[in-house]
Parts: C-alpha cells; sequence; structure tokens
C-alpha cells in the first residue's frame, strides 16, 4: 500500500491553496464605481479689516459618486480615483456688526490610493490627492449684502478600510482632511481659511 499522496496530487493542492489569497486579491482589480454619503465638518478661520474670528465652523451632509480603476501585485494595492458630490454644510454668524454666511456647495477631485489587501475581503489604504470646492460666500454690511459663488482647491489626505464580497460588491469607510487655499472674498475685503474633515460610507461594483 502507498504512503501518502502522490507527488502530482500533493502538487495540485499546493497550487490551489498558494492561487487562493491571490485570486481574492484579483477581485480588487479593474474599475469601479459607485455612491457615498456621509458627513462634512469645516473649520473656517474668518478674517477682514476688523479683526479675526477664530473657529467658524460648517457642517452637514454629503452625497456623491465614485468612479476608478486599480490593480494588485504581492497583496499591494494601487489605485486611481475620481469623486464629485454636493454638500448641505453651512455657516451663519455675525461679527462685528457684520452678518456673516458661507456654505460648502459641492467639491470634486481625484486620488491615488495605496493599500493592502489583508485577506479575501478587506483592503486597507491609504489615499493622497487634490480636492475642489465651490463656496458660497455672503456678507451683510450696513444693510447691503455682497453673495459670490468662491472657488478653492487644496490637498486632500486620508484612509479607509474597503470590504467586498465573491460577487465583486464593495461597500467603503472613509476619513479625510482636506486643507484648501484660502477664500478671499468681495474683492479681498475679507477671507477664510477651510479645513475640510469628511467621513464616508460608499458603496459600488468592480467590472
Amino acid at each position: 500500500m502507498q504512503k501518502g499522496l502522490p507527488g502530482s496530487t500533493a502538487t495540485l493542492l499546493f497550487l490551489l491553496a498558494a492561487a487562493g489569497p491571490a485570486q481574492a486579491a484579483d477581485r480588487y482589480e479593474g474599475i469601479h464605481v459607485g455612491a457615498q454619503g456621509g458627513w462634512t465638518s469645516i473649520d473656517a478661520d474668518y478674517e477682514d479689516s476688523t479683526g479675526t474670528a477664530d473657529g467658524l465652523s460648517l457642517s452637514g451632509p454629503y452625497a456623491g459618486v465614485i468612479i476608478g480603476t486599480g490593480l494588485v501585485r504581492d497583496r499591494v494595492y494601487f489605485g486611481l480615483e475620481l469623486q464629485a458630490g454636493f454638500g448641505d454644510a453651512e455657516h451663519r454668524s455675525t461679527f462685528a456688526g457684520n452678518d456673516v454666511r458661507l456654505s460648502a456647495e459641492s467639491s470634486w477631485g481625484a486620488s491615488v490610493r495605496l493599500g493592502r489587501v489583508i485577506d479575501e475581503g478587506t483592503l486597507l489604504y491609504a489615499t493622497a490627492g487634490y480636492q475642489g470646492a465651490r463656496f458660497d460666500d455672503e456678507v451683510t454690511v450696513s444693510g447691503t449684502t455682497v453673495a459670490e459663488d468662491e472657488t478653492t482647491s487644496g490637498v486632500q489626505l486620508g484612509g479607509g478600510i474597503e470590504l467586498m464580497n465573491r460577487n465583486r460588491n464593495f461597500a467603503r469607510f472613509e476619513y479625510s482632511i482636506t486643507r484648501y487655499d484660502d477664500i478671499e472674498g468681495n474683492a479681498g475685503s475679507h477671507h477664510y481659511e477651510p479645513i475640510a474633515h469628511r467621513f464616508t460610507v460608499a458603496g459600488g461594483y468592480r467590472f
């Protein structure tokens, strides 16, 4: 009676065992699309000719879409992604007798993602990229209101976890922080220094 497994059978079992994690990692390759929603909180220091107000805060819901692609090498994930969305974060206050309102209306950006596939359906990653945003800036001085749409941009950093099933459906939980360039309002009569914190939950499909 022959003891042990034949050489060919042992080799086949070894190859199947090695292929399992590789095939799971491969599921993170390809184009993906999805939708996301969450919460945005923005700290925006305000300054005009009368002085400075620190710690103005805007917060509100956010919703958007994402599209991207990625590849995996030795369980290391490299990805590129585009995103765009709309929000409803707003701040109103009175400073030195002036009524001030600032709201974050929309944002868009591109990012690079770098991570590691740690098991069959889990990806941990960090992200860095460019983020643009449009703000509605409104100031009322002595009964006269000046409202402007202001566009700014900045560097975004973040990280998250992505979970995916065998059908290539994924769910993602991500935190990011964006330090925007200053917003100059009303021909430079005042400006804001916004820093945005955002937590999002996303769902989608990878082709």
